[in-house]
């Protein structure tokens, strides 16, 4: 049986984005084609579709790509991209899905949003100097909710290119793409 991994957003952005950490890139399509082969199902919750656009736009502003259209292009070919690809579900969080997947526990958006808080108060992260100036580095809030949505759609792992997540394995083990032989 395949382990069930939810996808973070950076797996999907780098898997599109090729240009700016390559390294980052090949290991997204090395782990895509993992999922693909039947090795693992992989599960994208609506919410990282959602970052996934945002992220786009970013990134493709930082290429000079400023249009609209261009965005709203990019953005389209990614996600009927994504809902090709085998062995990925889309997570909605229904009551409808809840009956067919049972794994699925209840997703209602107060019961997320508090148990995101939890994750983020639990897991406070670290200060460290950076460039000479003082940082926090941790969980982020929206990746709070990754973890209790992988917890709650019943994942083994969270695949992912942002080291962040180590923090959390005990909630939820990271599968960390560029650092792990997956």
């Amino acid at each position: 049986m395949a382990h069930r991994v939810y996808l973070d957003t950076s797996v999907l952005v780098f898997f599109f984005i090729t240009n700016f950490e390559p390294k980052f890139s090949n290991a997204s399509k090395e782990f895509l084609k993992r999922v693909e082969s039947g090795k693992y199902e992989g599960l994208i919750s609506l919410f990282a579709l959602m970052e996934l656009i945002k992220q786009l736009r970013e990134l493709l502003v930082k290429a000079n790509i400023v249009a609209k259209k261009d965005w709203e292009e990019s953005t389209k070919r990614a996600i009927e991209a994504i809902y090709k690809m085998q062995n990925i579900k889309i997570i909605e969080g229904s009551s409808q899905e809840r009956k067919t997947v049972l794994t699925v526990s209840n997703v209602s958006h107060s019961e997320i949003a508090w148990e995101s808080f939890d994750i983020i108060n639990k897991y406070q992260g670290r200060v460290g100097l950076r460039n000479s100036k003082l940082q926090h580095d941790g969980i982020h809030p929206v990746d709070a909710v990754h973890v209790v949505l992988a917890k709650k759609m019943g994942c083994s792992m969270i695949a992912t290119l942002d080291r962040d997540f180590r923090e959390t394995d005990c909630e939820i083990q990271s599968l960390l793409l560029q650092d792990d032989a997956f």
